[in-house]
Parts: structure tokens; sequence; C-alpha cells
């Protein structure tokens, strides 16, 4: 974490922010979107500069481009079709302005165990897809037994100009595991 002395005189940036520890703020705001959205049964909750999707119905996921994906509408989740690798897209969100980072918070709950960034990755894209980041989650805790939060920012400023902002979340490995909702926000 960074320290006064070590910020004074600088230009802060919104990548800046997640060094001052305001990353693991960001979680928690995540998080009481998440269960928000629950506990309204809201599709899509949006955000400032960002969205929630808590997996009530499978509007806000592009079914079309995932891939071996199952929707659990009684659990609100989605997880892996057999033993095979998951590939969860996003539907496109407009961004009021071309942002500069992104940032994913995943609520995920393992059936094998999983390792984050290894078996469990995440991506975004500013560009409809087109082009996508690979996201560094790390992990932020638990918010129920079993289940866990990972989160992580990436700088997007290097791919092709853009506002429809969009998430990717793939498995690795044939690894089993849920996904209950996805944040993602972004800055600029």
């Amino acid at each position: 974490m960074a320290t006064y002395k070590s910020i004074v005189n600088k230009y802060l940036t919104d990548a800046d922010a997640y060094t001052l520890g305001v990353g693991t703020n960001a979680s928690n705001i995540a998080l009481l979107a998440f269960k928000l959205a629950t506990q309204e049964s809201l599709s899509i909750f949006n955000l400032q500069d960002g969205f929630m999707d808590e997996y009530e119905d499978e509007t806000g996921i592009d079914t079309g481009n995932s891939q071996n994906e199952t929707y659990d509408s009684t659990n609100d989740l989605y997880s892996v079709t057999g033993d095979v690798n998951l590939t969860l897209i996003s539907g496109a969100q407009t961004a009021n302005t071309q942002p500069t980072d992104a940032r994913v918070v995943i609520f995920e709950q393992d059936v094998d165990s999983c390792t984050v960034n290894t078996d469990i990755l995440a991506y975004v894209s500013r560009d409809s897809g087109t082009t996508y980041t690979q996201v560094t989650l790390a992990d932020h805790g638990a918010y129920e037994s079993g289940k866990k939060i990972y989160a992580g920012t990436a700088d997007i400023s290097a791919q092709p100009a853009g506002t429809a902002m969009r998430y990717k979340i793939t498995g690795a490995n044939n690894k089993d595991f849920k996904i209950h909702g996805v944040s993602m926000t972004w800055g600029v």
C-alpha cells in the first residue's frame, strides 16, 4: 500500500487508486451490489461506470459466443458443461467515455480445487470483445462458506478505441467451478 510520502507531488490516476487500497473498497462495493442485485432479483444492476450481473437470468451473457456454459436458473449461476473449459462472455455495456482501465470482481465457488490465474482467468475489453486484456486476479476472501471473491484490474489503454465494455471468464485445465456473478467497473 502507498504512503502519503510516496504520493506527494504525484499526479494520481485511477490505476493508482488500487495501489492506495481503494481496490479493497471496490471489492466491497461490488459485494454490496451483488447482495442488492440478489435480494432484488435484478438481472443487470447498473453502476456508475460499471455493472453487476448476479445471473438472475441470462440477460447479461452473450450466449452465442460463450462456450461450454450451463445456466442454472434455480441457483442463478453458470457452471462448466462436462470435462471441458468454460468461456463465459458478457454482453456489451456502454461506457460514457473511453476507459483506460477496467476492474472485474468474480463471485466463484469451486467444485474442483481451482487456482486463480491458472484454472480461472478473467479478461476485459473496451472494443466489444475484439481485443481482450487479461486481468491478474487476487483472492479477496469468502463472501459465504465455500464461495470466493476474486478481483483484479487491468490497464486497457493500449486496446483499440472503444466504449463497448465486455468481460470474459475462462476456465483452464478442465476444472469444474461455478460463477455466481461478476461485476465490471471502469475508469479513465
